[in-house]
């Protein structure tokens, strides 16, 4: 299957490619094992779309060696049934000790083919949905990993409407107003749902979403809901931004109704 080529894009307030990142020195290049060639020909052209430079492998010839051999800057594994070969090849390529921290997200089609706190134990960096409405967030799901795993560089500071997020100095900002008191989780949650505005966060992959940080996870999905009901109150009127969907899980809404 052909290789797919760098393209560039554009969005508001800075030079980026489509899928939100400054240009970088050198094409980021994946490694995408598939096992659905239907799918996998169209994870292909959002991915060259937004940047990407991708190479294409069978998941199952893709052994640990074959896949260290290629340096990927990260792996998209399709996780298409039967899922449990996915699992399987994901332990053994996160066993490999070359491919430890390489980026390595799964991919299906399929909502229920895979749950996110099982391919997390699997050695996964999140599992990627893209169907039906998903397809339009691959790109953005994948700059995230990469962004968390340090292929790419971190952003300074996130801008989401009314609201400004400083990572590097910990602080966040409401129309310039500095918002103290955040706990680092309540914090680490915001940064979450502010990467991808608009997109809706189950509380499965905002407790699994910054694994890296340094303090434990929180042990359930009821301590997300506890550290929303924080931000809101201290973000006040602007709290609204942050949304519950009722049964998903939350997003952060750029442009809310705020009632000052």
């Amino acid at each position: 299957m052909p290789k797919s080529e760098p393209d560039s894009g554009s969005r508001p307030g800075k030079t980026c490619t489509a899928a939100g990142e400054p240009p970088p020195a050198r094409p980021i290049r994946g490694l995408l094992l598939w096992a659905d060639e239907t799918a996998a020909t169209a994870w292909n052209e959002v991915l060259r779309n937004a940047g990407y430079t991708v190479e294409m492998l069978p998941r199952e010839g893709a052994t640990s060696d074959r896949v260290a051999n290629e340096r990927p800057d990260f792996v998209a594994l399709d996780a298409s049934p039967p899922s449990n070969a996915a699992l399987i090849r994901c332990r053994r390529l996160r066993a490999d000790p070359r491919l430890t921290l390489t980026p390595l997200v799964l991919l299906t089609t399929d909502p229920r083919a895979m749950r996110l706190a099982v391919a997390i134990a699997a050695g996964a960096d999140d599992v990627i949905v893209t169907s039906p409405d998903g397809l339009s967030q691959l790109a953005a799901r994948i700059q995230t990993v990469l962004r968390r795993r340090g292929v790419l560089p971190a952003r300074d500071d996130i801008v989401v409407g009314a609201l400004r997020i400083s990572p590097s100095r910990f602080r966040v900002y409401v129309n310039g107003r500095p918002i103290p008191d955040l706990t680092p989780s309540e914090f680490r949650t915001l940064l979450t749902l502010a990467e991808e505005p608009g997109i809706i966060f189950s509380r499965d992959r905002i407790l699994n979403a910054r694994p890296d940080a340094g303090e434990r996870a929180p042990a359930s999905k009821r301590t997300v809901d506890v550290q929303i009901v924080g931000l809101r109150r201290k973000l006040g009127p602007w709290g609204v931004m942050i949304e519950c969907v009722h049964g998903e899980g939350y997003r952060l809404n750029p442009h809310p109704d705020v009632r000052v």
